[in-house]
């Protein structure tokens, strides 16, 4: 996704960039559960994965290219975990490899 979009003059960059967002999709499922949970249940690998996961959703929405709606949809069900797992204070739980 970044050099598709650093190098947009490559020949192939639009479907490079359609392909990183497909792959997210793909990850998505594969990773995260209905719930919005990521399937190693550790809030600190759940941050990195929704961290990727957007970063490529937003690069590629900032350059011209529409994101599906489901993963629009699984980004929100993550965000939501997020809110539901946290202290009152913000906090997330020090969960299986988390500290």
């Amino acid at each position: 996704a970044t050099v598709a979009v650093m190098f947009p003059e490559f020949r192939e960059s639009a479907n490079w960039l359609r392909e990183a967002v497909a792959r997210v999709g793909v990850e998505m499922q594969k990773q995260v559960y209905p719930d919005g949970a990521q399937m190693e249940l550790t809030p600190w690998y759940h941050f990195t994965a929704l961290r990727n996961f957007a970063g490529v959703l937003e690069m590629a929405a900032a350059n011209g290219h529409e994101i599906p709606v489901n993963l629009h949809e699984g980004l929100r069900k993550m965000f939501d975990y997020i809110v539901q797992v946290n202290d009152p204070l913000g906090a997330a739980p020090p969960l299986n490899d988390s500290e």
